[in-house]
């Protein structure tokens, strides 16, 4: 048998090889570098546990506001079911209300209806209204009014915006009435005739007519008598 040629595994000088061609378990990792990695990997481990915590805290938080939302809703639910369970009361009250309205007023007409003497009332009621507004529409009451402002206001016959006498200030001496002494009759004509003192000289104006419009104008007697107050001094006229 021949022999076999022996072969040797070539040793390897590490001190000829480059940093990058030494194995890593042939390199020496120092022990700064060791306590620095380790110093990182405690520091990664504690922030990501804190924003464990943070999520934790966060998430009890959202299933906290869930519930009380949920509760809220529960209530405003209940409380808008009262309301309109109280709204169906009311709507159906007023609908009784309407009822008992609407029987209420056909029996009323029933019974006007029944009654022909209001009807005949209500007749002349309209009659003499009809029959106060044609006098007092007439050019009889017409000229006594205005014979009547002229007279109690002073004024030279007539009624035109250059002759009507204002009304007198505070520190004005009050006019009287042409050939008496009695205080003439003035009116704020830039107010309207309800104001207070217009309206209160409107009345004695009226109380003048009914008491001395005869003796005014003795021909207007008839339509003194058939006018009444609340036509003479209607705003319509």
């Amino acid at each position: 048998m021949p022999a076999q040629p022996i072969t040797s595994t070539p040793v390897i000088d590490l001190a000829l090889l480059s940093p990058v061609d030494v194995p890593l378990s042939c390199k020496k990792v120092s022990r700064t570098a060791v306590v620095g990695q380790v110093t990182t990997l405690e520091t990664n481990f504690t922030t990501l546990e804190k924003e464990q915590a943070t999520l934790k805290a966060e998430n009890r938080d959202l299933m906290q506001w869930k519930e009380k939302t949920i509760a809220e809703q529960k209530g405003d639910n209940k409380k808008i079911a009262q309301e309109l369970a109280g709204l169906r009361r009311e709507l159906d009250g007023l609908k009784n209300e309407r009822k008992k309205v609407t029987i209420s007023a056909e029996e009323e007409n029933s019974t006007v209806e029944s009654r022909p003497e209001d009807d005949r009332l209500d007749e002349e009621a309209r009659l003499v209204v009809e029959l106060s507004v044609a006098h007092a529409n007439s050019n009889i009451f017409k000229a006594l009014v205005q014979a009547q402002f002229i007279e109690v206001m002073g004024c030279p016959g007539k009624l035109t915006a250059n002759v009507l006498p204002p009304y007198p200030s505070l520190t004005d001496e009050w006019p009287v009435r042409p050939g008496t002494e009695g205080k003439a009759i003035h009116f704020h004509w830039e107010w309207p005739h309800t104001d207070p003192d217009n309206w209160a000289n409107l009345m004695l104006i009226s109380h003048e007519i009914q008491e001395n419009g005869k003796q005014t104008m003795p021909c207007a007697m008839a339509t003194i008598e058939h006018v009444s107050k609340d036509v003479r001094w209607s705003p319509k006229r």
